[in-house]
């Protein structure tokens, strides 16, 4: 079985022999589409968290 660090989280590679970096983004996107009947998250808080996030990472690999 694989375990997972959180939610969502990053993984860096750098890549040889070009010495670049990638950043992949991984979450578990139940979180953002796990809903109810009025189509609002489960768990709001922690998909507003993740949402957050996820827009932090992409802000943060513009650089």
């Amino acid at each position: 079985m694989t375990t997972y660090p959180w939610y969502w989280y990053t993984l860096d590679y750098t890549l040889a022999p070009s010495n670049v970096t990638m950043r992949i983004v991984m979450m578990d996107t139940t979180i953002q589409c796990g809903i109810n009947s009025e189509g609002i998250p489960i768990n709001e808080t922690m998909a507003e968290e993740q949402w957050a996030w996820v827009e932090q990472q992409l802000i943060d690999g513009q650089s």
